[in-house]
Protein backbone atom coordinates (compact mmCIF):
# COMPACT_ATOMS: atom_id res chain seq x y z
CA UNK A 1 0.00 0.00 0.00
CA UNK A 2 2.81 2.41 0.96
CA UNK A 3 4.60 1.60 -2.29
CA UNK A 4 1.48 2.43 -4.32
CA UNK A 5 1.04 5.75 -2.49
CA UNK A 6 4.71 6.65 -3.07
CA UNK A 7 4.43 5.83 -6.77
CA UNK A 8 1.24 7.91 -7.02
CA UNK A 9 2.90 10.92 -5.35
CA UNK A 10 5.91 10.56 -7.65
CA UNK A 11 3.65 10.49 -10.71
CA UNK A 12 1.81 13.63 -9.51
CA UNK A 13 5.08 15.50 -8.94
CA UNK A 14 6.35 14.49 -12.38
CA UNK A 15 3.14 15.73 -14.00
CA UNK A 16 3.37 19.07 -12.15
CA UNK A 17 6.95 19.47 -13.35
CA UNK A 18 5.99 18.70 -16.96
CA UNK A 19 3.08 21.17 -16.86
CA UNK A 20 5.33 23.88 -15.41
CA UNK A 21 7.97 23.36 -18.11
CA UNK A 22 5.25 23.34 -20.77
CA UNK A 23 3.97 26.70 -19.45
CA UNK A 24 7.44 28.18 -19.94
CA UNK A 25 7.71 26.75 -23.45
CA UNK A 26 4.29 28.14 -24.32
CA UNK A 27 5.09 31.75 -23.41
CA UNK A 28 8.88 32.13 -23.40
CA UNK A 29 12.13 31.42 -25.20
CA UNK A 30 15.31 30.52 -23.33
CA UNK A 31 16.65 34.03 -23.74
CA UNK A 32 16.34 37.12 -21.54
CA UNK A 33 14.52 40.39 -21.91
CA UNK A 34 16.44 42.96 -19.87
CA UNK A 35 14.22 45.76 -18.67
CA UNK A 36 16.10 48.98 -17.91
CA UNK A 37 13.96 51.39 -15.91
CA UNK A 38 14.26 54.50 -13.78
CA UNK A 39 12.86 54.90 -10.28
CA UNK A 40 12.31 58.55 -9.42
CA UNK A 41 11.04 60.22 -6.30
CA UNK A 42 11.71 61.24 -2.73
CA UNK A 43 10.59 60.34 0.78
CA UNK A 44 6.91 60.94 0.04
CA UNK A 45 6.40 59.48 -3.43
CA UNK A 46 8.00 57.57 -6.29
CA UNK A 47 7.36 56.74 -9.94
CA UNK A 48 8.87 54.49 -12.61
CA UNK A 49 9.59 54.73 -16.33
CA UNK A 50 11.05 52.17 -18.73
CA UNK A 51 14.26 53.43 -20.32
CA UNK A 52 14.95 50.55 -22.67
CA UNK A 53 14.52 46.87 -23.49
CA UNK A 54 17.32 44.54 -24.54
CA UNK A 55 17.35 40.99 -25.87
CA UNK A 56 20.08 38.85 -24.32
CA UNK A 57 21.03 35.34 -25.50
CA UNK A 58 20.82 33.37 -22.23
CA UNK A 59 18.12 32.77 -19.62
CA UNK A 60 19.64 31.60 -16.33
CA UNK A 61 16.48 31.79 -14.25
CA UNK A 62 13.72 29.27 -13.49
CA UNK A 63 11.64 27.46 -16.09
CA UNK A 64 9.30 25.84 -13.55
CA UNK A 65 8.53 28.19 -10.67
CA UNK A 66 7.61 31.17 -12.80
CA UNK A 67 5.35 32.94 -10.29
CA UNK A 68 7.02 34.31 -7.15
CA UNK A 69 4.55 33.72 -4.31
CA UNK A 70 6.80 34.75 -1.41
CA UNK A 71 6.06 38.50 -1.54
CA UNK A 72 9.64 39.34 -0.55
CA UNK A 73 11.35 42.59 -1.46
CA UNK A 74 10.30 46.17 -1.98
CA UNK A 75 9.38 45.78 -5.65
CA UNK A 76 7.96 43.22 -8.07
CA UNK A 77 8.31 42.82 -11.81
CA UNK A 78 5.28 41.08 -13.32
CA UNK A 79 4.77 39.83 -16.88
CA UNK A 80 1.24 39.32 -18.24
CA UNK A 81 0.17 37.64 -21.46
CA UNK A 82 -1.39 40.49 -23.45
CA UNK A 83 -4.10 38.36 -25.06
CA UNK A 84 -5.49 36.93 -21.81
CA UNK A 85 -4.01 39.24 -19.14
CA UNK A 86 -2.77 36.08 -17.38
CA UNK A 87 0.19 36.52 -15.03
CA UNK A 88 2.94 34.35 -16.57
CA UNK A 89 6.03 35.48 -14.66
CA UNK A 90 6.85 37.46 -11.51
CA UNK A 91 9.82 38.15 -9.25
CA UNK A 92 10.39 40.29 -6.17
CA UNK A 93 13.53 42.39 -5.80
CA UNK A 94 15.12 45.24 -3.84
CA UNK A 95 16.95 48.38 -5.00
CA UNK A 96 19.36 50.93 -3.57
CA UNK A 97 16.81 53.59 -4.49
CA UNK A 98 14.47 52.13 -1.89
CA UNK A 99 17.21 52.50 0.71
CA UNK A 100 17.98 56.06 -0.42
CA UNK A 101 14.34 57.07 0.08
CA UNK A 102 14.80 56.42 3.81
CA UNK A 103 17.69 58.91 4.13
CA UNK A 104 17.65 62.53 5.30
CA UNK A 105 18.56 63.62 1.77
CA UNK A 106 15.29 62.21 0.39
CA UNK A 107 13.34 64.61 2.63
CA UNK A 108 14.52 67.62 0.62
CA UNK A 109 15.62 66.21 -2.75
CA UNK A 110 14.05 64.30 -5.65
CA UNK A 111 16.32 61.90 -7.53
CA UNK A 112 16.13 59.34 -10.35
CA UNK A 113 18.06 56.04 -10.22
CA UNK A 114 18.56 53.57 -13.08
CA UNK A 115 17.79 49.89 -12.46
CA UNK A 116 17.66 46.69 -14.49
CA UNK A 117 15.66 43.48 -14.17
CA UNK A 118 15.69 40.41 -16.42
CA UNK A 119 12.67 38.31 -17.36
CA UNK A 120 12.42 35.38 -19.78
CA UNK A 121 12.09 36.55 -23.39
CA UNK A 122 8.42 36.35 -24.44
CA UNK A 123 7.20 34.62 -27.59
CA UNK A 124 4.08 36.79 -27.72
CA UNK A 125 3.23 40.41 -26.82
CA UNK A 126 3.12 40.93 -23.06
CA UNK A 127 2.58 43.63 -20.47
CA UNK A 128 5.52 44.39 -18.16
CA UNK A 129 4.50 45.79 -14.79
CA UNK A 130 6.62 47.27 -11.99
CA UNK A 131 5.01 47.44 -8.56
CA UNK A 132 6.29 48.86 -5.27
CA UNK A 133 5.47 47.99 -1.68
CA UNK A 134 3.72 50.76 0.25
CA UNK A 135 4.91 50.60 3.85
CA UNK A 136 1.60 52.08 5.00
CA UNK A 137 -0.29 48.86 4.15
CA UNK A 138 2.67 46.58 3.15
CA UNK A 139 0.92 45.82 -0.16
CA UNK A 140 2.31 46.14 -3.69
CA UNK A 141 0.91 48.92 -5.88
CA UNK A 142 1.58 49.51 -9.61
CA UNK A 143 4.16 52.10 -10.68
CA UNK A 144 3.94 51.32 -14.39
CA UNK A 145 2.46 48.80 -16.83
CA UNK A 146 3.70 48.87 -20.41
CA UNK A 147 3.34 46.63 -23.47
CA UNK A 148 6.40 44.80 -24.78
CA UNK A 149 6.21 43.16 -28.21
CA UNK A 150 9.04 40.65 -28.85
CA UNK A 151 9.09 41.75 -32.51
CA UNK A 152 9.41 45.44 -31.71
CA UNK A 153 12.15 47.37 -33.47
CA UNK A 154 12.70 49.26 -30.22
CA UNK A 155 14.20 46.20 -28.47
CA UNK A 156 17.99 46.50 -28.54
CA UNK A 157 19.45 43.43 -30.26
CA UNK A 158 22.99 44.76 -30.67
CA UNK A 159 26.02 42.53 -30.23
CA UNK A 160 27.18 42.06 -26.65
CA UNK A 161 30.80 42.55 -25.62
CA UNK A 162 32.65 39.23 -25.84
CA UNK A 163 34.19 38.96 -22.36
CA UNK A 164 36.18 35.83 -21.54
CA UNK A 165 34.34 33.41 -19.25
CA UNK A 166 35.97 30.61 -17.22
CA UNK A 167 33.90 27.98 -15.46
CA UNK A 168 35.04 27.20 -11.92
CA UNK A 169 32.45 24.64 -10.86
CA UNK A 170 29.37 23.07 -12.38
CA UNK A 171 26.80 21.18 -10.33
CA UNK A 172 23.91 21.02 -12.80
CA UNK A 173 21.73 22.99 -15.16
CA UNK A 174 21.16 26.70 -14.46
CA UNK A 175 17.40 26.17 -14.35
CA UNK A 176 17.86 23.92 -11.30
CA UNK A 177 20.71 25.75 -9.56
CA UNK A 178 21.82 29.19 -8.38
CA UNK A 179 24.47 30.76 -10.62
CA UNK A 180 27.19 32.80 -8.92
CA UNK A 181 29.30 35.07 -11.14
CA UNK A 182 32.56 36.69 -10.03
CA UNK A 183 33.14 39.91 -12.01
CA UNK A 184 36.57 41.55 -12.27
CA UNK A 185 35.46 44.93 -10.97
CA UNK A 186 38.57 46.91 -10.01
CA UNK A 187 41.07 44.70 -11.86
CA UNK A 188 43.01 46.04 -14.88
CA UNK A 189 43.83 44.10 -18.05
CA UNK A 190 47.32 43.40 -16.64
CA UNK A 191 45.84 41.88 -13.48
CA UNK A 192 43.77 39.14 -15.12
CA UNK A 193 45.91 36.33 -13.71
CA UNK A 194 45.60 37.80 -10.22
CA UNK A 195 41.83 38.00 -10.64
CA UNK A 196 41.65 34.35 -11.69
CA UNK A 197 43.69 33.37 -8.64
CA UNK A 198 41.57 35.54 -6.31
CA UNK A 199 38.30 34.20 -7.74
CA UNK A 200 39.50 30.61 -7.38
CA UNK A 201 40.58 31.26 -3.79
CA UNK A 202 37.24 32.90 -3.00
CA UNK A 203 35.38 29.96 -4.47
CA UNK A 204 37.35 27.38 -2.51
CA UNK A 205 37.21 29.36 0.75
CA UNK A 206 33.56 30.42 0.71
CA UNK A 207 31.70 28.09 -1.62
CA UNK A 208 33.43 24.72 -1.30
CA UNK A 209 30.18 23.13 -0.17
CA UNK A 210 27.89 25.28 -2.29
CA UNK A 211 26.13 23.28 -4.97
CA UNK A 212 26.00 26.08 -7.50
CA UNK A 213 27.61 26.75 -10.84
CA UNK A 214 30.36 29.37 -10.63
CA UNK A 215 32.13 31.35 -13.31
CA UNK A 216 35.03 33.79 -13.54
CA UNK A 217 34.37 36.61 -15.99
CA UNK A 218 37.34 38.63 -17.25
CA UNK A 219 36.70 42.34 -17.74
CA UNK A 220 38.99 45.33 -17.51
CA UNK A 221 38.45 48.24 -15.13
CA UNK A 222 40.46 51.15 -13.71
CA UNK A 223 38.21 51.66 -10.72
CA UNK A 224 38.86 50.58 -7.15
CA UNK A 225 37.87 47.01 -6.23
CA UNK A 226 34.32 46.29 -5.10
CA UNK A 227 32.47 43.10 -4.18
CA UNK A 228 32.41 41.19 -7.49
CA UNK A 229 29.39 38.91 -7.10
CA UNK A 230 26.18 38.68 -9.12
CA UNK A 231 23.58 36.14 -8.01
CA UNK A 232 20.98 34.66 -10.37
CA UNK A 233 18.25 33.18 -8.17
CA UNK A 234 16.44 29.99 -9.15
Amino acid sequence: MKTKISLLLLAILCNISVFAQSDFDKYFEKKSLRVDFALSGNLKSQSAAIQGLREEPVWGGPVKNLIDKFNYGGYYINVYDKATNKLIYSRGFNTLFEEWRSTEQAKTETQSWTNSASVPFPKVPVYVEITARDKADMQFHPLLKQEADPKSIFIDRGKLEANKVHQIQKSGDSTEKVDLVFIAEGYTADEQEKFVADATYGQSAWYRKNRARMFRVKVSSRTLPSIPVIIHSV
